[in-house]
C-alpha cells in the first residue's frame, strides 16, 4: 500500500504519460496560433477597419487617363483662300484649360515641346473664360498660300503642353491663281483666321 500511495493514483508512469500529453497540447495550440493564416486570428480586428486601412488586402487604386487631344475633322485638301473648318476634342480629364486651339506651319514638327514651335496658329479658345473638359471644339481658317501644311490641335491642361497627332493639310491653287498668278483676298469671319 505504502508503494501505491508513493507513486500516487496514476503511478510513476502515469505522471510521465499526463506530462508528455500536457507538452503536447501546448505544442499543438502554440503551432495553431503561430501558423493559422492572420486573417483568422485578426478576424474581429478586420471587421473594424476601413479596407483603405488593412495592411493585408491591397487596394487597387483608380487608373490615372492621361488628358488627350484628338484631332476629329480636317480636310485632306483645300483651295487657297478657301475656309475650312478643323475640329477636335480634349478627352481624358475633368480639369479645365485656358488655352486651346490650332497651331500649324509648312514644315512638320515632329515632337512639338510650345506653342511656339509652329509658325502660325488659328484664333485661341478658352482664354477669356476657362472652358470646362471633356469638350469638342471647333475653328475655321483660311491659308492663302499654296503648299503642303502640318497641323496639331493643342491645349494647355495643368501646365503641360497637350498635343494631338499631326496631320497634313494640301492647299491647293485655285483656277483664278493659276491664271492670274496672284492669291485671291478673303474676308475672314469673327471665327476665322486667314492667312
Amino acid at each position: 500500500m505504502k508503494k501505491a500511495m508513493d507513486e500516487g493514483i496514476l503511478g510513476k508512469d502515469g505522471i510521465t504519460l499526463v506530462a508528455v500529453v500536457a507538452v503536447f497540447i501546448v505544442l499543438v495550440f502554440s503551432a495553431l496560433v503561430f501558423f493559422w493564416p492572420s486573417e483568422v486570428r485578426n478576424a474581429d480586428v478586420l471587421e473594424e477597419t476601413p479596407v483603405e486601412q488593412r495592411e493585408d488586402v491591397p487596394v487597387e487604386k483608380p487608373a490615372v487617363q492621361e488628358p488627350k487631344v484628338v484631332m476629329t475633322a480636317l480636310p485632306g485638301e483645300v483651295d487657297s483662300g478657301g475656309i475650312f473648318r478643323v475640329s477636335w476634342s480634349v478627352e481624358g480629364t475633368t480639369a479645365s484649360t485656358s488655352h486651346t486651339g490650332v497651331h500649324f506651319g509648312p514644315f512638320s514638327v515632329p515632337n512639338p515641346t510650345g506653342p511656339g514651335d509652329y509658325p502660325k496658329a488659328s484664333v485661341f479658345l478658352c482664354t477669356d473664360k476657362q472652358c470646362s473638359l471633356p469638350q469638342s471644339f471647333s475653328v475655321d481658317i483660311g491659308i492663302l498660300e499654296p503648299g503642303e501644311y502640318y497641323l496639331r490641335a493643342h491645349a494647355i491642361i495643368g501646365g503641360k503642353n497637350v498635343w494631338s497627332e499631326e496631320r497634313k493639310l494640301v492647299v491647293r491653287e485655285t483656277a483664278s491663281e493659276e491664271a492670274a498668278g496672284e492669291p485671291t483676298e478673303t474676308t475672314p469671319t469673327n471665327s476665322s483666321t486667314v492667312y
